[in-house]
């Protein structure tokens, strides 16, 4: 039995619906993307130590947006309130990494690419701190450094 061919017209109907679909998928895409972005830019990670005599906030892209050290941390002396600044910093990124990774997956699931690329990132720009002073210095951290 020969083949009956298909109606150009509505050959041309299913193309344009099945690009129609494209366009708002890409459309749904492109304002996920964007709601996503904004999320992930209003992140802050928090991190304390001393007692929450050091507060630090940070975000993905790895700026230190606040740091707070009280009196009773600051008389310890530069190297103590270092290693709390850094403890606290350490925190601090671990969160913004942690929530920059749930907004991810929220936005995205856990096997689209777009979650490891920024997870890659935010990683890239919150680097572990490095102390600056010698930790196991004999004078208890009293001595020297600067404010």
């Amino acid at each position: 039995m020969p083949s009956v061919p298909e109606d150009p017209e509505a050959v041309k109907a299913a193309y344009a619906a099945e690009v129609d679909e494209q366009v708002e998928q890409a459309r749904d895409r492109a304002e996920r993307a964007t709601a996503w972005r904004r999320e992930v830019e209003a992140l802050l990670g928090h991190g304390t130590a001393d007692g929450g005599g050091v507060r630090v906030s940070v975000r993905p892209d790895g700026l230190l947006t606040d740091l707070r050290i009280s009196d009773a941390s600051a008389a310890r002396g530069a190297r103590a309130v270092e290693r709390a600044v850094l403890e606290a910093l350490t925190a601090a990124q671990a969160q913004v990494r942690s929530a920059a990774h749930a907004a991810s997956v929220q936005a995205w699931g856990e096997r689209d690419n777009a979650v490891n690329a920024l997870d890659a990132e935010v990683r890239a720009s919150t680097p572990p701190p490095q102390p600056l002073v010698d930790p196991g210095s004999p004078d208890g951290g009293r001595e020297g450094g600067t404010w």
